[in-house]
């Protein structure tokens, strides 16, 4: 049952809820720490309309209340605090601009004293991020958002003119009635399905759901995905209508013509509204012809959990609190670092000597030598066998154990300063350490394939939320979230922390921040951000057991979960 609470309510829980977080261990005892939990039911905001002979203030505060609800009745009592005219005009659906739940907004005034019908008012806050019509999230360019309205006397009730497309939202508010979905949509491989994150109000989640996916990958991800759904696709008027956890979804539109194109349209689309959380299957209708809905294709398996390491007997496997040594057809020399292993075959390993790539394939004892890799990080082995690195003179370079290599450039931007590379499990997406103007910082891009896998470019790369300065390592937890080790940062009110943080960034989604032992320097990740190692700058490592952190024994060094 959907609970309806005001906004000032969910601001006193999502403070509560903040006050009532443990932090991490700061030393070698085990600690609790804190793990995601799914919330038990969706907020469903109310608000009410204009009071009569509301004052300036009183209006504009309500009409605040009034948009934070506004995902729940499609923006209708927003609308009352507009005058006739912009009550017509307004797209609200634009874009949502979010300011922290932390922070309190100002508003101040200005008016012509000749002129009592009118006056500006503007309201400034600490800024979190937008999400436009397409449901895109950008984190905020800037700390600080500032938002105009100008009101005017409307048959004797002050009302908002002519107020600018969108709305502004606290993010408790926001994400009370939004929730983060995945569009899934087909790899350049054709054999995988990939996430494309989005922001859509819980209130008919599926349809905006679909609406999306019909719509294609945003922009920056156009080049490096495909859409199974034919163009012209659209929804009919039957809509989706769902049952039991069954969805069933009429189309119109022309099929793709062979089986295969069928079978990646309703893998698509079955894929996309199963992760609504309200779908267990779908049936798909077309024109008047059903899609299948068996035989569908599976997306790749992945081993992330069994990390890789160094110590004196060579490179080691580890499985859990299991260690064993890996039979190589080349011994690591005493000069080796920063082992990486593939996330589909163990076989497939990579390290550094010195200034040395060494790629090794167990399985059929073959081995190369890269010359000209540079950096502290340890190289990123891809899905399709692709080696990642930086080489000497910057920029990014993949090589495979056959002897390729290939220079990796990004579309419109320069990739100079990137000092690690992390390809996610799936091969769609790169994470980037780089230098920008003195401090470290985390940056996202799609990686575009030709249909055998092999990468041809990188998108234009996209700062990450909460990770614009101080970060020490970053690291893929899954498929889609990522997880770094920055050093301060800001609290709310832009106070500096010296504090060492785990940052938490589901892609597309808002970071949340836990503290780190003093002194963490390194993580590596595997399956899941509960599946983490973290290295202090004594070179001891903890790993997370349950609910615990526990030092990591056996004298390992450079730990690191495949990718």
């Amino acid at each position: 049952m959907n609970q309806r609470l005001c906004l000032a309510v969910v601001a006193i829980l999502s403070s509560l809820s903040l006050a009532a977080c443990t932090s991490l261990p700061t030393s070698s005892s085990p600690s609790p720490f804190d793990v995601d939990a799914p919330n038990a039911q969706p907020v469903d905001l109310a608000a009410g309309g204009p009071v009569a002979d509301a004052d300036p203030e009183s209006l504009l505060s309500s009409f605040l209340l009034a948009c934070a609800a506004g995902a729940s009745d499609d923006y209708a009592t927003a609308r009352l605090f507009l005058t006739s005219s912009s009550a017509q005009t307004w797209d609200p659906h634009k874009l949502v601009t979010i300011y922290s739940t932390d922070s309190t907004p100002k508003v101040s005034y200005s008016f012509d004293p000749s002129k009592t019908d009118t006056l500006n008012a503007s309201i400034t806050a600490t800024g979190v991020g937008s999400v436009d019509q397409n449901g895109v999230l950008s984190p905020a360019e800037t700390s600080s958002l500032e938002a105009r309205f100008h009101l005017v006397r409307e048959n004797g009730q002050w009302r908002i003119d002519a107020p600018a497309d969108g709305v502004v939202v606290s993010q408790a508010s926001f994400t009370a009635s939004h929730e983060l979905v995945s569009l899934m949509f087909l790899s350049a491989t054709g054999d995988s399905l990939i996430a494309d994150p989005r922001w859509y109000p819980t209130r008919r989640v599926e349809t905006h759901m679909l609406e999306g996916l019909i719509a294609g990958p945003q922009s920056h991800l156009s080049d490096a995905l495909v859409n199974a759904i034919p163009s012209g696709t659209s929804i009919s008027a039957g809509g989706i209508e769902l049952s039991d956890h069954v969805a069933k979804v009429s189309l119109n539109g022309t099929l793709p013509s062979d089986d295969r194109g069928k079978q990646l349209m309703a893998w698509e689309i079955s894929q996309t509204l199963q992760r609504s959380g309200r779908v267990n299957s779908v049936e798909i209708n077309v024109g008047g012809e059903a899609l299948p809905s068996s035989g569908l294709p599976s997306q790749p398996s992945f081993d992330l959990d069994s990390a890789v390491a160094l110590n004196s007997n060579g490179l080691v496997r580890i499985d859990g609190r299991s260690v064993s040594t890996r039979i190589l057809p080349i011994t690591p020399s005493s000069s080796a670092s920063l082992p990486a292993v593939s996330p589909v075959s163990s076989s497939l390993l990579a390290w550094r000597e010195d200034d040395r790539l060494v790629l090794v394939d167990s399985s059929t004892n073959a081995t190369r030598v890269v010359d000209g890799s540079e950096g502290q990080y340890s190289p990123s082995i891809d899905r399709f066998g692709w080696v990642w690195d930086i080489p000497r003179g910057g920029n990014l370079r993949a090589s495979r154990i056959d002897g390729q290599n290939l220079a990796i450039a990004s579309e419109n931007q320069s990739l100079n300063g990137v000092s690690a590379v992390r390809v996610s499990p799936d091969g769609a997406r790169a994470l980037l350490l780089r230098q920008v103007g003195g401090s470290t910082s985390a940056w996202i891009a799609g990686i575009e394939r030709r249909g055998s896998g092999e990468p041809i470019a990188l998108t234009d790369p996209e700062p990450l939320a909460g990770l614009s300065t101080g970060v020490d390592d970053v690291s893929w937890a899954g498929r889609s979230t990522v997880v770094a080790v920055r050093q301060g940062g800001l609290r709310a009110g832009n106070d500096q922390m010296d504090e060492v943080s785990l940052v938490t960034v589901p892609v597309g989604g808002f970071p949340s921040v836990l503290a780190l032992p003093t002194g963490t320097q390194r993580l590596s990740a595997g399956s899941s951000s509960a599946t983490m190692v973290i290295r202090g700058k004594d070179g001891n490592y903890q790993v997370r057991s349950g609910a615990l952190w526990q030092s990591l024994e056996g004298n390992l060094r450079d730990v690191n979960f495949p990718g």
